[in-house]
């Protein structure tokens, strides 16, 4: 695997190339997979996220949002408004478990079945294996008491927000409220609570490649828009006798953050909206037509895999009124930046992409790294809680900057 990839190459790491085949971190994933004949299936043993490293329990719930004064892009109708489907993460008493809904006691499935049939189709993960992946989070459960910090977050293009759970649950049970928007059209597939679906579809049919570049840059606007509606919605979600978060978000500590393409849609939002304390991007370019670095005025994290820095480190984000974060990890690539590779590892890889991979660093150590340093960056700039992980090495006292991760480098920008 070479270190750099080239504008073209990236696609915004998730761009179609043709049916079935997906574009990510300069490799198609596909032909990683090609190997495996259509509809085989492994068998495999249940496989359970890598658990929460919070005190509290995860609950999780979803809800409908439709913007009235926005329509929809995606389709020819004039009269269709932006409606988005939002999924929340959020701390509950280490003790609950009992919820008072039919879903009572149940552990969320990892994903529906819906969308996982995509990821079969697309990602030639076997088929069922939503049914052998076991999350942490409970449906609708009794809130935490107290008010907690808030982050939105954003997907990278086509992938759901569901893939990227072993984040979510683990800043949920370390105290954050986490509202997780799905972007329809831009996900893999986005399912309502009334039970209406809408697919990936982001760019027009036959389109070439310098076609599908000046859409990413005119999109990207409409993902901050989405971010910015479910910003708005957040304090009439905290008064909603409906709403099992009501009562529970501080959304005096507000942050935003996202992978890919959702990475370039939280780093633009900080940028124009002032109620944003903070924001972090996991891989993710300038996306909009502003010079590059863009400057960035409250403090930030731009999180690179070691294997892109040649495209992304030093180019994208710079600092402005306030601190910039720049984390290079050795050894990931971008689609490490979600649960994707950990599960496909687990339940789909063959021995010729094991052997491909066994000189990288694991998903597991990928996940682990990353999530602390997500949570290290919040805990820091919404909770007043600093971490060694955000000091550089020449600090007065060097034995309190040795990172426990020799994987990372840490640039600071003032």
């Amino acid at each position: 695997m070479r270190k750099g990839i080239s504008r073209a190459a990236e696609m915004e790491m998730a761009g179609r190339t043709g049916p079935g085949v997906l574009m990510v971190g300069g490799l198609i994933l596909s032909s990683l997979w090609a190997s495996r004949a259509a509809g085989q299936t492994r068998e495999a043993e249940a496989l359970e996220l890598m658990s929460p490293t919070g005190p509290y329990a995860v609950g999780t719930w979803r809800v409908a949002m439709t913007d009235s004064s926005r329509g929809e892009p995606h389709t020819p109708d004039a009269g269709d408004r932006r409606a988005l489907v939002v999924q929340f993460w959020y701390p509950a008493p280490s003790e609950a478990g009992a919820v008072p809904s039919r879903d009572a006691g149940a552990v969320a499935s990892y994903m529906d079945t819906a969308t996982a049939r995509t990821w079969v189709e697309r990602h030639r993960f076997p088929a069922g294996f939503e049914r052998r992946v076991r999350s942490h989070a409970v449906p609708s459960a009794v809130a935490a008491s107290g008010r907690h910090p808030t982050l939105v977050f954003s997907h990278g293009l086509s992938w759901p927000v569901l893939m990227y759970q072993t984040y979510l649950e683990d800043l949920a049970s370390h105290g954050y409220v986490v509202a997780a928007v799905n972007h329809p059209y831009g996900s893999d597939m986005v399912v309502y609570p009334g039970g209406r679906r809408v697919e990936f579809d982001f760019f027009p049919a036959g389109s070439t490649q310098a076609q599908r570049d000046s859409v990413l840059v005119e999109r990207v606007g409409l993902w901050v828009a989405d971010l910015r509606f479910v910003a708005d919605r957040l304090p009439a979600l905290d008064r909603s006798d409906d709403s099992p978060v009501a009562g529970t978000m501080d959304l005096e500590r507000l942050g935003v953050l996202g992978h890919s393409y959702g990475g370039s849609a939280a780093a633009l939002l900080l940028v124009d909206d002032e109620r944003f304390a903070a924001g972090l991007a996991m891989e993710g370019l300038v996306r909009d037509s502003a010079t590059r670095p863009l400057r960035m005025p409250r403090p930030f994290m731009h999180i690179v895999g070691g294997f892109n820095r040649e495209e992304m480190a030093g180019t994208q984000y710079r600092a402005g009124d306030a601190p910039y974060y720049e984390v290079i990890v050795d050894g990931m690539w971008h689609a490490m930046f979600s649960d994707l590779i950990l599960l496909y590892a687990a339940l789909a890889a063959d021995d010729a992409w094991r052997a491909r991979h066994r000189h990288e660093i694991t998903p597991e150590r990928g996940l682990a790294v990353t999530r602390e340093l997500v949570r290290a960056f919040f805990d820091r700039w919404l909770k007043g809680e600093d971490s060694v992980l955000l000091h550089p090495w020449w600090e007065e006292d060097p034995s309190a900057a040795t990172s426990p991760y020799p994987e990372v480098e840490l640039r600071i920008d003032f």
